[in-house]
């Protein structure tokens, strides 16, 4: 019963099967259970100024136990503790089943436990953004800013830039961003990428590019966009990034610097990399505008019917039954096949993208394919693209 990954599994199958009220039984009784193991007596003194300071960290619900100048807190958690994605899914499955006021006590709850957890900090600041609850959303996200000083990380300030860039205020989104790079600068020698280390920082000046070019500094977009793309690993695990980031450039080649010829290489080295569901469509689209342009019209014109086909596929069905599809492909006989059941019918699937895929549970599609979150189909998802007059196509990142 101490093993975080059991009660999770139990948990979503419960909830893949419909069964909310059974499965958020099950996350109470592990969260109870978690919880009463890390109960310890944390002798204080009742009259002491520094237990103001330092409140107590009691699980949701219950009372702190006082006798004899002692009380029972919850011990918080050490970092790489596996129990708090058991708290982060129950929080999931309340924004997506419950209410927004059992997804916030979720978060508490899992916060006292965690209580120096940036990822936490920053889901509890999305659900409070998401209800428009602006600024206590504003605390969350610089709280998770403050939580990741002194590491590499590069992500809170990212998200934060994007929820006040969704405002409208790009001159405090830039100001974030630039605090997010000083705070990289600090932690490495240079800003440099290591390989091995997480992709944020690539993200962050991506973010950072778009701001600049909301606010019309073209030559300063063109320096964060090469910095995004260098920040990138340059073996397979970058592939799906670089993707997105040379399809960005090729974007803003097009619609701000109308450099047809250059954009048109970027989108080639884009459509090479390993794509992520949802941008290829958009990538082939911006290819016949680009051909469009340049006076090309049968190009353009086979570069809409792949985007057309791209986009049959992802209607039809996602990247689960895509593998499904193929494993069972792979079984046939040759001449077996049906009609639209071929090899070449099955979207591009390689790289790190299959093997997200074969990590997954057998019910994660039922968990995670109906809800809004699943919509999101990149890393990237927080921020348009400009509007410009040489633009033909919307971005739906």
């Amino acid at each position: 019963g101490r093993h975080s990954q059991g009660w999770l599994a139990l948990a979503n199958l419960e909830e893949s099967e419909g069964r909310i009220d059974d499965a958020r039984e099950v996350y109470t009784e592990a969260a109870i259970m978690y919880e009463r193991r890390k109960v310890r007596r944390s002798f204080v003194k009742l009259d002491d100024e520094a237990r103001e300071e330092r409140p107590s960290l009691l699980p949701v619900g219950s009372s702190a136990k006082r006798s004899g100048g002692t009380r029972k807190v919850v011990r918080p958690s050490l970092s790489g503790d596996k129990w708090i994605f058991m708290y982060r899914s129950w929080a999931r499955m309340e924004e997506h089943h419950g209410t927004f006021e059992n997804a916030d006590k979720v978060y508490r709850r899992a916060t006292n436990v965690f209580p120096n957890n940036a990822a936490l900090v920053l889901d509890r600041a999305r659900l409070h953004a998401g209800a428009g609850q602006i600024e206590s959303a504003r605390i969350l996200f610089e709280r998770a800013c403050r939580f990741v000083s002194g590491e590499p990380a590069a992500k809170p300030y990212r998200l934060y830039a994007e929820f006040e860039m969704s405002r409208g205020d790009l001159l405090a989104a830039r100001s974030i961003l630039y605090r997010g790079a000083q705070a990289l600068s600090e932690t490495r020698s240079g800003s440099e990428r290591r390989s091995g280390e997480d992709s944020e920082p690539s993200h962050l000046y991506h973010t950072w590019a778009l701001a600049e070019w909301h606010l019309n500094n073209l030559d300063r977009t063109e320096v964060l966009f090469d910095h995004a793309l260098r920040l990138i690993d340059a073996g397979q695990s970058g592939s799906s990034d670089r993707s997105l980031v040379l399809y960005s450039i090729a974007r803003f080649l097009y619609g701000a610097r109308n450099e047809c010829v250059l954009a048109q290489h970027c989108v080639c080295l884009s459509l090479k990399e390993d794509l992520s569901p949802g941008i290829a469509a958009q990538i082939w689209r911006l290819w016949a505008d680009i051909a469009t342009d340049m006076g090309n019209a049968d190009l353009a014109e086979k570069c809409v019917d792949q985007a057309n086909r791209l986009e049959q596929n992802e209607t039809e069905g996602d990247t689960s039954a895509d593998l499904s599809r193929l494993l069972g492909l792979w079984n046939m006989k040759p001449g077996e096949e049906g009609e639209g059941t071929t090899m070449a019918s099955l979207p591009m699937i390689t790289g790190p993208t299959m093997q997200q895929m074969l990590r997954r549970e057998p019910w994660h599609h039922k968990i995670v394919g109906t809800s809004p979150k699943s919509k999101k189909t990149s890393w990237y998802g927080g921020v348009p693209f400009p509007e410009t007059s040489g633009s033909k196509i919307v971005a739906k990142m």
